[in-house]
């Protein structure tokens, strides 16, 4: 790969040699993408909402053929693709620039290769994306699927092994293709048996499973090795109950038996400690002062004792006497002193506004008829209490007839005018209806400034200047313009303006002996001081952040003082890049000037 360099001092491009540049950037990374093409190299996300596929612009590798219909794998920019139709397909697309030459021939200054996307599947190399995406550059050369690294991803690959032979273990440093077939040979033998949870007789050969039939099963204790077992032993095993056990019963006081013997009527009595012996008891009834049995007496009274019954004694006094015995159908219980009352008949006095008693019969049916709730509600009268009259028929309204009242009326049929109020006509309504919602009178104004474009016109013409705010319709002369006379631009000219240079100035600064930049116009930039590739010297930086296009190229002009040299180092450089100037005084020592260097930066397109 050639490597263009700089020596100090003023060193001259050529056309060849900026080519030779881009060429050796660009056959390396085609070089280094052209066995994985087509493929994404970054950006072209997919996204759909609203019915609407949105592919993001991004940069992919493409095949195809190059300006002169070769085959070649080109890294293009693609600008992206909305609408409502996936897949599409790209495919190499190739713009010439074209400009005058020396020699005064348009030829091709460049060749502009982009992604063109297509709905329809082409019958040239393409690359497809679809609602899923694309082949990622990433993907194809396996960077996201590698084994060899942390996280890496083998839910998708496949391995092909055959089984082994014979059976060995694993170990550290075999392939998959070895491991995975020592395992399948274990599967294999094992058959069925490597599938299971347990192992049944079934599972086991025929002549184990005759071996497993035959076994004695072992208990705990025994040994089968001598038959130590006689017939004495058994008979006398078989009479001996089941679960019993080699059991003393406890003797002395507390776990004595009930002796034998007793009669009806006589009870176990206290003999010794721990010992009783069955006696009749005496027959002495209890007292109040001895106890003794329950004579039958003190039974028949128990018996006719509540459960739960005790020593209760209703107190007296007033507020606690019972209800007096006595008393009739239509008595009631009268005071007769404190605490106490009699049944007496009341007196038959009915009541009055002004003395209480009883309710008669005329108002018990007046409160019958009141509703529940009911109030002494009296509806006020006047102005604007009145109801609406009774009466009336179709077609009549009510009618001011005095303050607060109206009467039903037929109104007369009088049509409203321009001056009058009434009825609205049939033709007032029907006019009505015409009009839009919303409609106010407007009228659009008149004069120079308000006119309509005039009806009329056909292809080809133009609006001509009539006279003060109005034009007509006219064909434009044809008129080719020269250099002493206006007219159309000719197609050659289009053609010569669209291939001139292109470039625009981001800047024009000045710099201090202490390296810094002292004014400028434009885009910012830095100025530090440097010493390579002499010491000192100016290193100056085009920040991205400042505005400097990292897919921009730019250039320096420079401005020495009095008798003074500037030098640049680098020729073009991209935003984000540098700079370096060499600044020499009269006896061409490289110093930082006292004559205010100046420079201007170009970015050439």
């Amino acid at each position: 790969m050639k490597e263009h360099i700089q020596k100090p001092g003023v060193r001259k491009w050529a056309g060849e040699d900026l080519i030779e540049l881009q060429e050796e950037t660009l056959s390396a990374l085609q070089a280094l993408v052209e066995p994985y093409a087509p493929c994404i190299v970054q950006g072209c996300e997919v996204t759909h909402a609203n019915g609407v596929y949105q592919v993001q612009p991004g940069i992919v590798a493409l095949k195809g053929n190059n300006e002169n219909g070769n085959a070649c794998t080109k890294i293009v920019r693609f600008a992206g693709y909305t609408g409502e139709v996936l897949p599409i397909y790209l495919t190499i697309k190739v713009t010439p620039y074209m400009r005058v030459y020396a020699d005064e021939e348009n030829k091709p200054i460049a060749y502009e290769y982009t992604a063109e996307p297509d709905t329809n599947q082409p019958d040239v190399p393409y690359l497809k994306i679809d609602a899923d995406g694309g082949e990622r550059l990433v993907d194809t050369i396996g960077i996201t699927q590698k084994l060899d690294r942390e996280g890496g991803n083998a839910s998708n690959v496949k391995v092909a092994f055959s089984t082994s032979t014979a059976r060995s273990n694993i170990t550290t440093g075999s392939t998959l293709k070895e491991t995975f077939g020592r395992i399948a040979r274990w599967f294999s033998d094992l058959k069925t048996l490597a599938f299971k949870d347990k192992v049944s007789k079934t599972d086991l050969d025929t002549s184990l499973t005759t071996e497993f039939n035959n076994k004695v099963d072992k208990v705990s204790g025994k040994g089968l090795s001598t038959n130590d077992f006689t017939t004495t032993l058994k008979d006398k095993l078989e009479k001996i109950a089941p679960g019993a056990n080699n059991y003393t019963h406890p003797t002395g006081s507390g776990n004595n038996h009930i002796p034998a013997g007793g009669s009806s009527g006589q009870y176990l009595k206290y003999s010794s400690a721990g010992t009783a012996a069955w006696a009749t008891p005496s027959s002495n009834v209890a007292s109040s002062s001895a106890a003794g049995f329950m004579s039958a007496t003190d039974k028949s009274k128990l018996d006719g004792i509540a459960e739960g019954a005790n020593k209760y004694s209703h107190p007296t006094g007033s507020g606690n006497n019972h209800i007096p015995a006595g008393g009739s159908s239509g008595q009631y219980l009268k005071y007769s002193s404190a605490g106490t009352a009699a049944w007496a008949t009341p007196s038959s006095n009915v009541a009055s506004s002004s003395a209480a008693g009883f309710m008669s019969a005329t108002d018990k049916s007046k409160l019958d008829g009141i509703d529940s709730g009911a109030n002494n509600y009296a509806h006020p009268t006047g102005s604007g209490n009145n109801h609406i009259p009774a009466g009336g028929s179709s077609g009549q309204y009510l009618k001011y007839s005095s303050a607060g009242t109206a009467a039903w009326a037929i109104p007369s049929s009088n049509v409203a005018t321009s001056s009058a109020a009434g009825f609205m006509s049939a033709a007032d309504k029907s006019k009505l209806d015409g009009i839009d919602s919303g409609a106010n009178n407007y009228a659009h104004p008149t004069g120079s400034g308000n006119n309509h474009i005039p009806s009329g016109g056909s292809s080809g013409q133009y609006l001509k200047y009539s006279s003060a705010g109005s034009a007509a319709w006219a064909t434009p002369s044809s008129n080719v313009a020269t250099s002493s006379a206006a007219g159309f631009m000719s197609a050659t000219d289009k053609g010569n303006l669209d291939n001139l240079f292109k470039f625009r100035i981001v800047g024009y600064y000045t710099l201090t002996k202490t390296a810094t930049v002292g004014s400028y116009s434009g885009l910012a930039i830095t100025c530090n001081k440097v010493s390579t590739p002499v010491d000192p010297c100016y290193s100056i930086s085009l920040p991205t952040a400042n505005g400097f296009s990292a897919s921009k190229t730019y250039c320096l002009i420079c401005f020495a003082g009095y008798e003074h040299t500037i030098e640049g180092y680098d020729s073009f450089v991209k935003g984000g890049g540098s700079f370096t100037i060499i600044y020499r005084n009269r006896a061409g020592t490289p110093t930082l000037s006292d004559y205010s260097p100046r420079i201007v930066i170009i970015e050439l397109n």
